[in-house]
């Protein structure tokens, strides 16, 4: 359901509810984590267009940054098809429609794993990769033609060359330097690192790079999954805590979080993995913040159904008392009219 902010203050926002009314909302209440903040566009679509959405509707299998085509744009309906090729007709007033773009540009991020035809890349030297790493995966998106735009070439050459894949130790650049100086360094490849590495220090790596690969896809479903259970509690009007399984998923969802610290703080076993997958440190981040914002408020929602039941629990407890207060006073105006 969308809303638009009419006004706001520090303790209070006014929204422009879809049925006509205006509602007030304390956003540093609960309330602000069941809600989502949103820049509203106009956007001409057209029959043909290449979409992406930008929001995850798991009912429908629509995942954030995968692509749809627009196949028809009806009075009631638009028609899509799916990036796996299903066809589906969305209502013209579909809340997912206001969670699209056109998908004919990308960032470097969101194209990791896709492959096109042709490939325009812009590259502009005040904004150039983080690495060169990064610079091959903008190369590597297409399969028959890539073409490099920039504002300077000789200043894109110079800021990749000074951007390597990996970070080098200041030992190791200076000894770099040092045998380039004398002409050696050039004249033979370095020798392949693994090559000399022992079994186990090997299996340690592979062990590393395994773990930052299910701990991201593990941090990934474990949101998708509340997202499914809270759509299931609110058509209860309940609460995503008292959704089937939710103890569980809290339990897992803590693993995956401490997993996620885990990484992000050991940056001597897993730093290397996470430079050999641009943007996934960032990924890591964004997931556990997310998941940590969400058992937050659960928790403040579990607290306040507490505090609930026993202040519910209090007043019965009184009205039983005042009951039997009740009763005995009775029983006293009884007893002395029978005498």
């Amino acid at each position: 359901m969308m809303t638009e902010v009419l006004s706001q203050s520090r303790l209070m926002r006014l929204l422009a509810h879809p049925d006509g009314r205006e509602r007030r909302i304390d956003p540093t209440g609960y309330i602000r984590y069941r809600l989502d903040l949103y820049e509203t566009r106009q956007m001409v679509l057209r029959a043909g267009d290449q979409v992406r959405w930008t929001r995850n509707d798991t009912g429908r299998g629509l995942i954030n940054g995968e692509h749809a085509r627009v196949l028809s744009i009806g009075p009631v309906n638009v028609r899509m098809r799916t990036q796996d090729g299903r066809e589906i007709a969305m209502p013209r007033d579909d809340p997912q429609l206001h969670h699209l773009d056109h998908a004919y540009s990308s960032t470097v991020h969101a194209a990791q794993g896709l492959t096109c035809d042709r490939v325009i890349a812009v590259l502009d030297t005040d904004r150039a990769p983080a690495d060169q790493a990064m610079f091959y995966v903008e190369l590597t998106r297409a399969r028959d033609n890539v073409v490099l735009l920039t504002d300077d070439r000789e200043a894109l050459i110079e800021a990749l060359e000074t951007a390597p894949a990996e970070e080098l130790s200041a030992l190791k650049a200076i000894g770099e330097q040092f045998e380039t100086s004398q002409g050696a360094a050039a004249q033979r490849p370095p020798p392949d690192r693994d090559v000399v590495l022992d079994d186990r220090t090997r299996e340690r790596r592979r062990t590393a790079e395994r773990f930052v690969a299910q701990t991201l896809s593990a941090a990934a479903a474990s949101l998708r999954e509340r997202d499914e259970r809270a759509r299931e509690a609110h058509s209860h009007d309940a609460h995503v805590s008292l959704a089937r399984g939710y103890a569980a998923w809290r339990e897992s969802a803590r693993r995956v979080v401490a997993d996620c610290r885990n990484i992000l703080d050991d940056p001597e076993t897993f730093g290397r993995h996470l430079d050999r997958r641009p943007g996934a440190a960032d990924e890591l981040k964004r997931l556990s913040v997310r998941i940590e914002t969400d058992l937050s408020g659960d928790k403040a929602e579990i607290e306040r159904r507490r505090q609930q039941e026993q202040q519910r629990q209090e007043r019965q407890r009184r009205e039983r008392e005042e009951r039997e207060r009740r009763k005995a006073k009775t029983r006293d105006r009884g007893g002395g009219l029978s005498m």
